[in-house]
């Protein structure tokens, strides 16, 4: 790569940092409750422990990986109550991010067009949006550009060397800690070196990697020896080995077109609908995915053979995996976009390639489109952006007791605003058991969500929309409950659990 080339780089990461500040807090702090888990999975391990300090009983963090909080732990030490702080921090690793993906795109693509994807990144409205949350999402997509980078550069040279694939493996024995899904990056490079250099190669950088989140998955199995944790979860959605292939299906279906429009053609993020009701908004969905598969094909055979190794696992994890989120999504951004703009970007600079115009102006077009989403997204009314119940919190802290014990799907984000400790709502289908549990564990008030999703009711459809928020059913219709509070703004409802005696 020229220095005129990486000067152009640095800048693209420099534009996508000033534009994600500008949409800096989009998502509030504490909107995914899982960015208020981690800070305060930080704010703990700032104190020596790694604990869920917002619960009640301040049960061992043995669901969520330690690497996030590992990372944002000295600034929750400098300032516990400044989680912005690592909001910034994912800025940063973000913008370090689309840096890296047009180092990868320059392997494949000659010329300009090799700009084409780290450019779509720093304005992509997806991106936009999630480079300022608390979350490990920023910071595991980054190291996953890294680890294919690496790849890209060691699949030129014909020797393996030991030093690098010792620090390779390193690296990808991180990634599990950020996230469990990491996984996925690990059997892609494995597979990968299982490609090229064989079977040796391939189980020595697996090892390393093992050895690196290896004793954290030692202290989880120590702390939770059922290991239930993730298999609890996976359960409870009614999921089992006869309707597993009928998930996966009715996933694809919806992760292909949540992935063409919002994601590769972001044009309208909050509207999936856009593809019903314009003809050429599936005619361009087809055509996308047409282009995104024929690269992950040709890519096989070639430097980035990697990525397309973890573009197809990750996908296959995610089929299997019993809930969806287009916030799975985040991770898929980059590594969809270098295919389909690498796949492009080779139509465009070949002349003799029949269509090279047409790809050519397929990319300035991807580019538009993306530059009009972002745009769009940024004008967005206030009152429409996500927002969390901040008068209802402000509530809770200055009219209950200070000893408090809420029970709710969100205890991390209420004991950061509101200073009340918590209870998170056990996934259990009685009403009666519900309250009985709640009471048995010390929970004196219950805060209810409109959105409130406790658990999947074996015959409920698998849309999310039309689940009944079960807590609302099991307390507020109880004779021994009292309603304290109710926000119709913020649609919210806080109750009294009494204790009756026994």
């Amino acid at each position: 790569m020229n220095r005129q080339v990486n000067r152009l780089l640095l800048l693209i990461a420099a534009v996508h940092a000033l534009a994600a500040f500008c949409f800096f807090g989009y998502y509030p702090f504490g909107f995914f409750h899982d960015d208020a888990i981690y800070w305060t999975g930080a704010v703990s391990l700032s104190h020596g422990s790694y604990r869920m300090i917002s619960d009640a009983h301040a049960p061992l963090l043995v669901n969520y990986p330690i690497g996030y909080p590992l990372l944002i732990a000295p600034l929750a030490m400098f300032c516990d109550q400044c989680p912005w702080l690592a909001q910034i921090v994912s800025v940063l690793l973000s913008s370090l991010g689309v840096y890296l993906s047009g180092r990868l795109a320059a392997f494949l693509i000659p010329g300009r067009w090799s700009l084409a994807p780290a450019l779509w990144l720093a304005i992509h409205p997806f991106m936009l949006r999630y480079a300022s949350t608390a979350l490990a999402d920023p910071a595991y997509q980054t190291m996953t550009l890294a680890v294919l980078l690496i790849l890209a550069e060691k699949s030129k040279k014909k020797n393996a060397v030991v030093r690098p694939a010792a620090g390779l493996g390193a690296l990808l024995g991180v990634t599990i800690l950020l996230r469990n899904i990491g996984l996925a990056m690990v059997m892609a490079a494995v597979a990968d070196f299982l490609w090229k250099r064989g079977k040796r190669s391939a189980v020595a950088l697996g090892l390393v990697a093992l050895a690196v989140c290896g004793p954290w998955f030692l202290w989880v199995r120590a702390n939770n020896p059922s290991m239930s944790t993730y298999w609890d979860f996976w359960q409870s959605s009614g999921l089992n080995p006869s309707n597993l292939i009928e998930h996966a299906l009715t996933l694809a279906k919806t992760y292909s077109q949540q992935i063409t429009l919002l994601v590769l053609l972001p044009v309208a993020p909050l509207d999936p609908t856009l593809l019903n009701r314009f003809l050429w908004g599936g005619l361009a969905s087809a055509a996308v995915m047409a282009v995104l598969i024929w690269s992950l094909w040709k890519r096989l055979a070639g430097e980035l053979r990697a990525l397309s190794f973890y573009v197809i696992f990750y996908a296959a994890i995610l089929l299997i995996w019993s809930r969806q989120d287009i916030r799975y999504l985040y991770p898929l951004i980059a590594p969809a976009g270098l295919l389909m703009f690498v796949q492009l970007g080779i139509w465009a600079e070949n002349s003799k390639f029949k269509f090279f115009r047409i790809a050519r102006a397929a990319i300035v077009l991807l580019l538009a489109l993306t530059a009009f989403g972002a745009i769009r997204q940024s004008l967005e009314p206030a009152a429409q952006r996500p927002s969390i119940p901040l008068q209802t919190f402000h509530w809770m802290k200055n009219n209950l007791p200070g000893d408090s014990v809420v029970a709710s799907a969100s205890v991390s984000t209420v004991y950061f605003y509101a200073q009340k400790k918590g209870l998170e709502f056990p996934r259990i289908r009685e009403s009666a058991d519900l309250l009985k549990q709640l009471r048995k564990n010390g929970a004196r008030f219950a805060l209810i969500e409109g959105d409130l999703l406790l658990f999947n009711p074996p015959d409920a459809p698998r849309d999310i929309t039309n689940w009944t928020p079960f807590a609302m059913l099991a307390i507020g219709q109880d004779p021994s409950s009292r309603l304290l509070y109710r926000n119709e703004n913020e649609n919210t409802w806080i109750f009294r659990l009494f204790h009756p005696e026994k």
